[in-house]
């Protein structure tokens, strides 16, 4: 399933297998790269709970064996739209039997994409479901059409709770 937001500014289009983004328009003019397989599929995955790859495919995490490919378990499940509005959208990944296999650890993954005015916020809120520590790294991993496209983080936080 794919969902566009739009306003007079921008349009994104986000889709529920990995909650990645598939298109971001900002003034008519498409920003976001389309993915070619003779150079790379992908467009803007969510990178989670690791970044990168591990060491031939697994780790130890607190003692528990973890075996994922590059990026982690995100990008590779699919997501529930569990918030829509006019101008946002939140998509959520909670875990299951896939993502235990290769991650083994109890989590809920929120996604939300927000217009505000000519700029698209992402916002992750990850949650820790199990009772023990829950090792994690996150990341968006947009891939950009065009050279000099004027485009920018503005801002990034990270806020524990």
């Amino acid at each position: 399933m794919e969902l566009t937001l739009k306003n007079e500014h921008c349009a994104v289009t986000v889709t529920d297998a990995g909650a990645m983004l598939r298109s971001l328009v900002r003034d008519g003019r498409e920003y976001l790269w389309q993915g070619d397989p003779a150079y790379w599929a992908g467009q803007a995955p969510v990178c989670f709970p690791i970044v990168g790859v591990l060491p031939k495919g697994a780790s130890t995490a607190f003692g528990k064996p973890c075996r994922m490919k590059r990026h982690g378990v995100a990008r590779i499940n699919p997501f529930t739209l569990t918030e829509h509005h006019r101008n946002g959208a939140t998509f959520t990944q909670v875990a299951d039997d896939n993502t235990l296999a290769a991650y083994p650890f109890d989590y809920r993954l929120e996604i939300r994409y927000e217009l505000v005015d000519s700029t698209v916020a992402v916002t992750y809120h990850i949650i820790n479901s199990g009772g023990e520590p829950m090792p994690f790294v996150i990341g968006g991993h947009p891939a950009r059409w065009q050279q000099g496209s004027g485009l920018r983080i503005t801002r990034c936080a990270l806020i524990a709770l």
